[in-house]
């Protein structure tokens, strides 16, 4: 169970990796961009 466990968390923080890196790809922006944005702060 341990190592079932220490898998899927290992696969996910990787997948989620991509998707960050395909997110960022398209629009263009960071994940500090779009915090910025939602918070209503200016990112430079």
């Amino acid at each position: 169970m341990r190592w079932l466990l220490l898998r899927l968390i290992t696969e996910i923080s990787r997948h989620s990796g991509h998707a960050d890196i395909v997110s960022e790809s398209l629009d263009g922006r960071t994940a500090f961009e779009l915090v910025a944005l939602e918070r209503g702060e200016s990112w430079v």
